[in-house]
C-alpha cells in the first residue's frame, strides 16, 4: 500500500497521529488471518537513501505493534528529514499455513514403532512381568538359543516358564506397578557374564535409564511408559548406520565419532589398556602399540599399511599421501601447508559451469483496473517480454534463433503468466539448469510467478526470503533470481554505468495501461499517466521536460525491448 502523509492538524501530536494510522493498517492487514498464519512487514520510500526496513516473518499471534513501529521509526530517521513530500510504501505479506489433524509422525505411537522396526522385539504380556520376559528373550538372542523363536513368540508358554524360573533364581518379586531400577540392579547382580542396558525411548539411544557394571554379552532393552521391549539391533532401533555403545552415540559416518572406546594405536574397540603390558614397536609402520594384543590387531586389520609414523618429525600420517615433515592440513585452504603459514580465504579459480544451462531474462507490465475492498488496485499482468540464451548461443549477439534453445526473444500478451510458466516448465525438461532473472523480481515480477505455482500447480517451491521479498526461489532445476541483488540500481541507470548508448529505459505511462488502451494510437498520454509524483525530484523534472517535448504516442514494445 502506497500513501502520502497529510499535514498534521495543529491540535494533535504528529508522532501519535502517524502511529495511529500505522496501527490501523496493521489491524486491517491481519484481521482475516488465523493466529498461526505467518506475516511480514516492510516499509520504504522512493526518497530513502539507505534502503527499506523490514520485520521478519512471524506468527500473527506474536506480532507486536511496538516492534513494527520501532522498525518504521528507525528506518525513517536514518533515511529522511521531512514528512510532507514523501510517498511511503507499507507492504504486508501473509502466508496462510495449512492446518489439519493428520499424521505428524511416521508412527502413531510407541507400540506401532516397535512393531515396525526390525531391531526391536515387542514383548506382549497381560501381566506385570515384562522385564523378566524381556531379559529371557534378550538372553536367548545373544546366546543363539535354538529355541529363540519359540521364546520370542511365547510358543507353548515357554517364555512364561523361563521368566518365572528367572524370578525364582533371583528371588525377586515384581510389584503390581512393575519393575524399576532396584529390580534391574538385582537382575544385573545375578546375571554374571551379561551386561544389562536399558535405553529410554525417543532419544535415539542417547539417554540410558540403567547400565550394568559387569562386562559380558550385552542385553539391550528399551523402556517407555512402564513397559520393556528387547533391542536386537541398536542401529536398526535408533535408525543410524553406526552406534557407539561406549558413549551411547548414534552416527552415520565412521569419521564422525571417536571416543575412548577405540584404541588410538590399533584403531579397534574396545580400547587397549595403557601401561599394563610392554610397549611393542612395529618395524614397518614405526608406531608403538600397547602390548601383543594391540600389535596383533593392527596387523590383522591392515592398519600397518594405512598409518605410519615419521622418524624425523614423529608425525602420524596416512600412507595414501606422501608425507612431508612440518606440514599440517589447513581446513581453510583445504590443503597441506607449512605449520606457520599465513592463511587467507582462497579465491575461486574455476570458471562457472555453463554446460546444459539456459538463462531467461523477463519483465512484466500490469494493468491496475480492478479495485479491491481496501481501496488498493489489483495488478494484473498483460505483457511479458523475455529474452533467453543457452550455453550454445550466449556469446552470439545477433542470433535470432538458436538450434538448442529456440527463439531468443518472445512477446506474450495473452494469459501471460500461464504461457510464460508453461515455457519455463518445458525448458526444465530440456536443460539441466534453468536460471530465470528479473530486475526487482523479488519485490514484483516473481510474486506473480509464485502465486501461479501455489494456486495452479502441484509443485512445491523452496524460498529464501529477506523480509517480505524473495531473494531466490527454487523449483527443482529452475532458479528464479533477482538481478537487483547483484547490482543495486534502477534499470534506468544501467546504460550509463555500462556505457551503453544504443538503448535506454525511457518512460512508460503505467496508469494508461488499461484494457481500452491496448490498441491506442494518438497523442501522448497526459503527464498524470506517468505517475510523476512517485519519482524523485530530479527524475520528475527530467520526465516533465521529456513529456513536454513529445507530441506522438510512445510505442509500448520499444519501451519493453529496452528494459529487457
Amino acid at each position: 500500500m502506497e500513501f502520502k502523509i497529510k499535514p498534521v492538524p495543529n491540535n494533535l501530536d504528529p508522532v501519535q497521529w502517524i502511529k495511529n494510522a500505522i496501527i490501523q493498517l496493521i489491524h486491517k492487514a491481519v484481521e482475516a488471518l488465523s493466529p498461526h498464519d505467518m506475516v511480514g512487514f516492510s516499509f520504504c520510500s522512493k526518497d530513502f537513501k539507505n534502503g527499506e526496513g523490514w520485520l521478519r516473518f512471524k506468527p500473527v499471534k506474536e506480532v507486536a505493534i511496538d516492534d513494527v513501529w520501532n522498525t518504521i521509526t528507525s528506518i525513517y530517521q536514518s533515511n529522511s528529514s521531512g514528512l510532507s513530500t514523501e510517498t511511503f510504501c507499507f507492504r504486508v505479506t501473509s502466508v496462510r499455513l495449512p492446518s489439519g489433524l493428520g499424521r505428524s509422525r511416521k508412527y502413531n505411537n510407541y507400540k506401532e514403532e516397535c512393531r515396525a522396526r526390525r531391531g526391536i522385539v515387542l514383548i506382549k504380556n497381560s501381566d506385570n512381568l515384562c522385564l523378566p520376559r524381556a531379559i529371557v528373550v534378550a538372553m536367548a538372542y545373544v546366546d543363539h538359543d535354538v529355541d529363540y523363536h519359540k521364546i520370542r513368540t511365547n510358543r507353548g508358554k515357554i517364555q512364561d516358564q523361563k521368566a518365572m524360573n528367572l524370578l525364582e533364581e533371583t528371588k525377586i518379586t515384581i510389584a503390581d506397578c512393575g519393575a524399576g531400577i532396584p529390580e534391574l540392579q538385582r537382575f544385573q547382580n545375578h546375571l554374571s557374564g551379561y551386561k544389562l542396558t536399558v535405553y529410554l525411548y525417543g532419544r535415539k539411544g542417547r539417554d540410558v535409564m540403567f547400565e550394568g557394571d559387569s562386562a559380558g554379552k550385552h542385553l539391550n532393552l528399551m523402556y517407555h511408559e512402564g513397559h520393556y521391549n528387547v533391542i536386537t539391533s541398536l542401529t536398526a532401533a535408533f535408525a543410524c548406520i553406526y552406534y557407539c555403545q561406549e558413549c551411547h552415540v548414534p552416527y552415520n559416518n565412521k569419521t564422525d565419532h571417536r571416543c575412548g572406546g577405540t584404541c588410538a594405536a590399533c584403531q579397534q574397540s574396545p580400547a587397549c589398556s595403557k601401561g599394563e603390558e610392554v610397549c611393542i614397536n612395529c618395524k614397518e609402520c614405526k608406531r608403538a602399540f600397547r602390548g601383543q594384543r594391540c600389535f596383533d590387531n593392527h596387523k590383522i586389520h591392515n592398519i600397518c599399511t594405512q598409518i605410519s609414523r615419521c622418524e624425523n618429525c614423529f608425525a602420524i600420517y596416512r600412507n595414501a599421501r606422501k608425507h612431508t615433515c612440518e606440514e599440517v592440513f589447513c581446513k581453510t585452504c583445504n590443503n597441506y601447508v607449512e605449520r606457520d603459514h599465513l592463511c587467507y580465504m582462497p579465491t575461486e579459480k574455476g570458471t562457472p559451469k555453463m554446460v546444459d544451462t539456459v538463462f531467461v531474462f523477463y519483465d512484466l507490465e500490469t494493468m491496475q483496473e480492478e479495485k479491491l475492498e481496501d481501496g488498493s488496485l489489483l495488478h494484473q499482468p498483460n505483457l511479458c517480454v523475455f529474452v533467453q540464451c543457452c550455453d550454445t548461443c550466449i556469446n552470439e549477439e545477433k542470433l535470432y534463433f538458436c538450434q538448442k534453445c529456440g527463439f531468443r526473444q518472445k512477446i506474450l500478451t495473452d494469459d501471460v503468466i500461464s504461457t510464460f510458466m508453461g515455457h519455463i516448465l518445458n525448458l526444465r525438461k530440456r536443460f539441466k539448469h534453468v536460471i530465470v532473472l528479473a530486475h526487482n523480481g523479488g519485490g514484483f515480477d516473481h510474486q506473480f510467478i509464485l502465486n501461479y505455482i501455489l494456486t495452479q500447480t502441484d509443485l512445491t517451491p523452496e524460498l529464501i526470503m529477506r523480509g517480505t521479498k524473495l531473494v531466490s526461489m527454487f523449483l527443482n532445476n529452475v532458479r528464479f533470481l533477482d538481478s537487483l541483488n547483484y547490482f543495486s540500481m534502477a534499470l534506468s541507470k544501467l546504460p550509463k554505468v555500462f556505457d551503453l548508448t544504443e538503448l535506454k529505459k525511457g518512460y512508460f505511462p503505467h496508469l494508461f495501461n488499461t484494457s481500452g488502451n491496448q490498441n491506442y494510437i494518438g497523442p501522448m498520454p497526459p503527464i498524470e499517466a506517468f505517475d510523476p509524483d512517485n519519482l524523485k525530484f530530479n527524475e520528475r523534472e527530467a520526465l516533465l521536460a521529456w513529456h513536454a517535448g513529445k507530441i506522438t504516442a510512445y510505442p509500448t514494445l520499444i519501451y519493453w525491448h529496452s528494459r529487457v
